[in-house]
């Protein structure tokens, strides 16, 4: 893999987690490579390795030989609701990978009505942590309904509260829902962002394979959201910037003006807030930083 730099600066350490988008039977090989970007250059970058529910029980147990020096830890998306959180809970358990945190989300009713599915989920999650089976250091982040460009509604907000009450976090869903589409605008990711600090909620991102800034695909046209976007957005919401402003930071293309706005401690700070993003292709990711000239190559 490509050299890098030996140090990063603490805003970006452990940031991007390591999500391949794999079928079943290429779990192994995703987990070797994924073994591999902890013994590379950029592996101070790397988080945690990402599985979806549904294969768990294809992935190999983590005795792979040549193990890097850091062990990996596992973050598992949860594809149900309240109810398949136990049975992945103990398919985790069965890995030999440290369970790191789970993802999941929050669905509307036939009513449009989430508040009641995030209360199931917290209940879920209450009972896992009652019996030992799921540890409090256990990161959970939960993806509210999108709300397709209108305003968040009386029980939208309620299921934020909900989950704040728990203190469990927010999933920002930043790429599009399907093949062709487009990503949440950047107006809706502003009220995402706000809605959660209002709360005190962590955030974390998920979508495809962001860039480190936020472009336009040449091919589609189509938006793609940055990571470092993101972090700075989270770091402007706290110093109180407006949704609108914080939309403009969100949908920045130029490097130097996206960081210009904020220096490497108050980056540092919005990561206690903004804890990590899924990416698909974690070189990618690392490639980004150093062709945006945020990174020098070694």
């Amino acid at each position: 893999m490509p050299s890098g730099p030996s140090h990063l600066p603490p805003h970006l350490a452990g940031l991007v987690d390591d999500a391949p988008a794999v079928a079943a039977g290429g779990l192994e090989q995703a987990l070797r490579e994924h073994f591999e970007h902890l013994r590379s250059d950029h592996a101070e970058l790397v988080g945690a390795f990402v599985v979806d529910d549904r294969l768990l029980g294809d992935l190999p147990r983590a005795d792979l030989d040549e193990r890097p020096g850091r062990a990996p830890v596992l973050r598992v998306r949860v594809g149900g609701g309240a109810g398949a959180l136990a049975p992945a809970v103990s398919w985790a358990h069965g890995t030999g990978l440290a369970l790191r945190g789970l993802d999941l989300a929050v669905r509307q009713s036939d009513a449009g009505d989430p508040a009641p599915n995030a209360r199931r989920i917290v209940a879920a999650l209450d009972e896992l942590l009652a019996t030992g089976a799921l540890e409090e250091a256990t990161e959970v982040h939960v993806e509210p309904p999108p709300l397709y460009g209108g305003q968040p509604t009386a029980s939208w907000l309620d299921a934020l509260d909900e989950l704040a009450a728990a203190e469990h976090g927010l999933l920002l869903r930043t790429g599009p829902p399907g093949p062709g589409d487009d990503a949440p605008t950047a107006r809706e990711l502003a009220t995402f962002i706000g809605a959660a600090l209002d709360r005190e909620m962590v955030l974390a991102a998920a979508g495809g394979d962001p860039p480190a800034v936020s472009r336009r695909d040449p091919t589609t046209g189509l938006r793609r959201h940055g990571f470092l976007n993101l972090l700075v957005a989270t770091r402007a919401d706290l110093d109180g910037a407006a949704a609108d402003e914080v939309a403009r930071v969100i949908e920045e293309t130029d490097p130097r003006a996206l960081t210009s706005s904020t220096d490497a401690a108050g980056l540092a700070s919005a990561r206690r807030w903004l804890t990590s993003v899924r990416s698909e292709r974690v070189l990618d990711a690392w490639t980004g930083l150093v062709g945006s000239g945020l990174l020098e190559a070694r």
